[in-house]
């Protein structure tokens, strides 16, 4: 019955078979003389009849056109192989099938993304793992310069980061925006304090800026991530400077201002910021505070040692509230107590460590004196 059928009923039937995965069907119809790489136009994307098997999921299928010979390295219009899309499916067993039949782990797509690119991406630890085995380029990047470990720290793919990195991949390849991978991480939700330190520990690089100009403390600073505060000072410890400002002349303490980050902000004081910094347009965190009616941020930034010239903001000023207004222009006007000079240099002299120092002779300080010292009273 077969026999009889013409090349186009052929490979349409052939079509039909795969988009149901009959694998009896493809058997009868490639006996017959079906082309096994034909390829079919589905919502505008032409796909090798590969690709449609993998992407069904259809492993038996899979099986049957490999053993016939198929072109397991034969590419859609964008670019993809089956391997991409056996990666991009999550089908592990697909991957693995595809693997031992020589798909090419190298294999770029039209955006120069290959099967690791898009693994990293997924978190996907076991394909991953088969990738490399298989002996993929760890580093190579995509149209945007972006690496798996870029993708991985992006999505806060923690398993996958620990085992590219076991695997030497470049902790510092800056992508076309001129971030690198923990620059990702950092901006990630999800991206844990962990990770960060175990990419610090492969040497990723604290002095490098993003193409915006930013520092990894300014990009944690304005991210959301969950583990923001103990990034913070994980990253100043290992000595990334506090007071190095980005293109528009914000420093780390603008940004927490800006940010309406009170944690950020007490932080940074404690580790010696610079509080007295201007921007590109001469407004300085506290003058920012006071104009906005920022009370706590003005207090603190004024207990970390910030002064303003408050002729300068007189216009501002009057529409502030009244109690507010006095109280602001009451203490920049008293000369600072021996005890915030004595905790001003006790913050310059420590910096970061201020906090562990704290903790390490709190049996011996006053009790009432260990929230002073860290702003947080």
């Amino acid at each position: 019955m077969m026999r009889g059928l013409n090349s186009w009923q052929l490979n349409g039937n052939y079509l039909v078979a795969i988009q149901y995965g009959d694998v009896e069907q493809c058997a009868a119809l490639l006996e017959a003389g079906a082309d096994a790489d034909q390829t079919f136009k589905i919502n505008s994307v032409t796909r090798p009849a590969l690709c449609l098997s993998v992407e069904r999921g259809a492993y038996n299928l899979v099986e049957l056109l490999l053993r016939n010979g198929v072109a397991v390295n034969r590419r859609d219009s964008k670019g993809c192989t089956s391997l991409h899309v056996a990666v991009e499916m999550g089908y592990d067993s697909i991957v693995d099938l595809l693997l031992v039949n020589r798909a090419d782990v190298n294999a770029a797509d039209d955006q120069l993304v290959t099967p690791l690119h898009i693994a990293a991406k997924r978190g996907a630890l076991h394909t991953v793992s088969s990738l490399i085995s298989y002996g993929c380029d760890i580093n190579k990047q995509d149209d945007k310069g972006r690496t798996a470990l870029s993708y991985a720290c992006e999505h806060g793919r923690k398993q996958v980061i620990q085992v590219l990195l076991a695997n030497g991949a470049f902790p510092d390849d800056l992508d076309s925006l001129g971030y690198t991978p923990l620059m990702w991480g950092l901006l990630s939700s999800n991206f844990e304090y962990d990770t960060v330190r175990l990419l610090l520990e492969h040497g990723s690089r604290l002095d490098l800026m993003t193409g915006q100009g930013n520092t990894q403390l300014q990009i944690v600073i304005l991210s959301n991530n969950l583990e923001k505060w103990k990034c913070l000072k994980l990253l100043l410890k290992c000595g990334c400077d506090v007071n190095k400002c980005n293109k528009l002349g914000q420093s780390t303490v603008h940004l927490a201002c800006l940010m309406s980050d009170i944690e950020s902000l007490r932080i940074l004081i404690q580790a010696n910021a610079n509080v007295n910094t201007v921007d590109r347009l001469g407004i300085s965190p506290l003058s920012h505070c006071i104009t906005n009616g920022f009370s706590e941020f003005a207090h603190l930034l004024i207990d970390g040692g910030a002064t303003e010239d408050l002729n300068r903001l007189n216009p501002q000023l009057q529409r502030l509230k009244s109690s507010f207004r006095k109280d602001i222009q009451q203490r920049l006007k008293n000369p600072k107590s021996l005890m915030e000079i004595a905790r001003k240099s006790l913050c310059s002299s420590l910096g970061p460590f201020t906090e562990d120092w704290t903790e390490k002779n709190r049996s011996e300080l006053p009790h009432s004196l260990i929230p002073y010292i860290l702003y947080t009273e």
